[in-house]
């Protein structure tokens, strides 16, 4: 069975760090929300996008 990958598992892989990473050094953060808010989303995703875009802003408003 192959293994389903989460936005912030793709992004930490895209940019060759931790998804830690991405969150602790603000161009990576900046870079990563760009990355987020320009991609397209299914629905069936939706949530798990929003969830990655709410850890990497430190938010638990919904951005909707």
């Amino acid at each position: 069975m192959a293994k389903e990958y989460g936005y912030l598992d793709e992004l930490a892989a895209h940019y060759g760090v931790f998804i830690s990473d991405l969150r602790i050094y603000p161009h990576l953060r900046d870079a990563a929300i760009r990355k987020l808010e320009n991609s397209v989303v299914p629905e069936h995703r939706r949530q798990e996008w929003q969830r990655a875009l709410e850890y990497l802003t430190g938010s638990g408003v919904p951005v909707v």
